[in-house]
């Protein structure tokens, strides 16, 4: 596993957090629970994660929650990265 992906240990004694791609709030269930794996993450400063990134990931679930299809009803949203 270390040789092929990145392991927990992998971020000790460093000065980074991992950070979502997907992120756990856009899910519920077994789906939260499969993104804090770190196939799901990538490096980020501590301040960015906590402040700017939590504050994108805020606004994009507004968004993505609120928009309508081409019938004027509420959607599927989908969120690739």
């Amino acid at each position: 596993l270390k040789e092929k992906q990145a392991i927990n240990e992998d971020y000790e004694r460093t000065h980074y957090d991992w950070g979502h791609l997907n992120p756990n709030s856009f899910q519920c269930g077994q789906g939260q629970i499969a993104t804090f794996t770190l196939t799901n993450a990538v490096p980020m400063d501590p301040r960015f994660t906590r402040v700017n990134w939590y504050e994108l990931e805020r606004n994009l679930k507004t968004q993505l929650n609120s928009c309508p299809n081409e019938k004027n009803q509420k959607g599927k949203p989908f969120l690739v990265t």
